[in-house]
């Protein structure tokens, strides 16, 4: 038996098994390497679960792995909020974070989570205006004619939202702050609802965000009064901006992020900042966002944590004006 040659096939051996081994614990180590759950904290159907299917879809097709959206609504977001901050780390689970996000803690003296500590911010994904609706049927055109209706019969006037907290909520609060007027919230659980209620003339007002609308006032059923932007938009070009219509000081744009919990590698929050910029900014998804009025704006990790930050000092002082407390449950 020729010993050398037997110890040198040995050896021969033990390194492809080496490589083999290597090479696996290499692929089990490269992320991602299982779907990600990305968590839309509200009900099915809304502009924050479209703008979150929209940009999975095309991540999905360039990470190598599925991108998968699940929704876990209720308590103005904060259900799902809660369950992607006491989530493991590792980037297989983040979450669709939204003005409502910023508008919380302003509103309620506890949550289960912190906003700014519990979360890694990884990017803005698109700001977008809302449109100010009445049912055809309320005697008024214009946003000033609005006001002065709501001023003339106190009571009369209610503006629906999809629940206490969210921004559609904030942003009637803040319409009738600003605008020296009574009116009623009506909260629903969930934003289409509310619309549907001013479609049918069951409710006077409601200002969601221009995508879940615009069918309707392109349709006839809704008269929209202004947008929340501070240019017109192209999908409703004769409808006056707020500032336009009289009152320059009022602000309700929504927007739409992406947020990982807090301590998730730097290399994990990167790579997903990357792959989802990519996909913002790829044609055909921008198309399709824009197409529904959205205004893509894709940031770094430290622009959009600023960003936040500096949206929940604006909606904590807007409710405060407003006189806006709740209970978030």
């Amino acid at each position: 038996m020729d010993l050398n040659r037997f110890a040198r096939a040995g050896m021969l051996a033990l390194a492809c098994v080496a490589t083999l081994v290597c090479g696996t614990a290499g692929a089990q180590g490269a992320y991602p390497n299982r779907p990600i759950r990305l968590i839309v904290p509200f009900s099915p159907g809304g502009t924050s679960d479209f703008t979150a299917r929209v940009v999975a879809q095309k991540v999905s097709q360039t990470i190598g792995q599925s991108m998968v959206v699940e929704n876990k609504g209720g308590a103005a977001g904060t259900i799902g909020a809660d369950f992607v901050a006491k989530s493991a780390p590792d980037g297989y689970t983040i979450m669709l974070t939204d003005t409502t996000f910023a508008i919380v803690p302003g509103i309620t003296a506890k949550l289960p989570y912190d906003p700014l500590k519990d979360f890694a911010p990884l990017t803005l994904g698109v700001k977008v205006p809302s449109l100010v609706c009445v049912n055809p049927g309320m005697p008024v055109k214009t946003l000033k004619e609005l006001l002065e209706y709501a001023r003339k019969n106190p009571g009369k006037v209610a503006y629906g939202s999809g629940g206490v907290g969210t921004a559609v909520h904030l942003a009637g609060a803040f319409l009738a702050n600003i605008g020296g007027a009574e009116m009623i919230h009506v909260p629903y659980k969930g934003a289409g609802p509310a619309i549907s209620d001013v479609v049918a003339g069951q409710l006077q007002l409601v200002i969601p965000s221009m995508p879940t609308v615009v069918s309707f006032v392109k349709s006839g059923r809704l008269r929209a009064l202004a947008i929340t932007a501070t240019k017109r938009n192209e999908q409703v070009p004769e409808v006056p901006t707020v500032a336009e219509a009289g009152l320059p000081n009022y602000d309700a744009t929504s927007w739409f992020g992406f947020s990982a919990p807090a301590a998730t590698p730097r290399a994990v929050v990167d790579k997903l900042n990357r792959e989802m910029v990519a996909a913002l900014n790829d044609k055909e998804v921008r198309e399709t966002l824009v197409k529904q009025g959205s205004d893509v704006s894709p940031m770094t990790p430290e622009q959009f944590s600023t960003f936040i930050a500096d949206e929940m000092k604006k909606w904590a002082q807007v409710a405060k004006e407003s006189h806006v407390t709740a209970e978030i449950k």
